[in-house]
């Protein structure tokens, strides 16, 4: 079994209802069938954790490799890329916001984009009239900022500086994290996801121009 805490996701019975999950016992359960029908895994709201289990449907028994880190084959990857696809699914990390923030930050501050890194072109920094960044877009794997995550994949994250004094207060371990790769007493991260308010962002957005302009 894995375990993982949910606590700072935010989800309502009402939202996994919709998304699949029923009560049984009084327990929130989602259960569904992989690798054409032959495993079946199961996620169990219990207090603020996911359990996840996965059963071999053959045997009609726990599919134990699945919960030992140091196993690998086909099967048991197979496995863990379905359940990865549907924790991801769960938990919103599909970017939705991206595209309209980065459109939003072209418009409204006329700025200029760099690409900083040869080695990595798809990091884009925004630059003020004198040169200098208030903005960094970039992809992380999302437990490199919320470490007690099973999801590995990629989210869009934009790195905005922030009031050093207020940035504790605004950090959820969310949504805004310290900054990835950045001075964390001056930056936040944002993952960009439908879990944030667009508005948000903006204003979060407005206070680094200004920040980092106004120097």
């Amino acid at each position: 079994m894995k375990r993982i805490n949910i606590e700072k996701y935010r989800l309502s019975d009402d939202i996994l209802i919709n998304f699949g999950f029923q009560f049984e016992d009084n327990i929130l359960v989602f259960k569904r069938n992989i690798l054409n029908d032959v495993f079946r895994m199961e996620i169990k709201l219990i207090s603020t954790d996911f359990e996840i289990e996965v059963y071999d449907l053959d045997f009609n028994e726990v599919y134990s490799l699945f919960s030992v880190d140091s196993a690998n084959g086909e099967i048991v990857t197979a496995i863990r890329e379905e359940v990865k696809d549907v924790l991801e699914k769960i938990l919103c990390l599909e970017s939705v916001i991206y595209e309209d923030v980065l459109h939003y930050v072209e418009d409204q501050y006329n700025s200029t984009i760099v690409k900083p890194f040869k080695t990595n072109p798809d990091i884009k920094a925004l630059v003020t009239p004198k040169g200098k960044w208030y903005a960094l877009f970039l992809d992380v794997e999302y437990n490199k900022l919320q470490k007690d995550s099973l999801v590995d994949s990629k989210v869009k994250i934009i790195n905005l500086k922030h009031i050093s004094s207020k940035i504790s207060a605004i950090t959820d371990n969310r949504n805004i994290f310290p900054a990835y790769h950045m001075n964390k007493n001056h930056w936040i991260s944002v993952v960009l996801d439908n879990n944030i308010d667009t508005e948000y962002v903006k204003e979060l957005i407005e206070i680094s121009y200004n920040l980092v302009n106004n120097k």
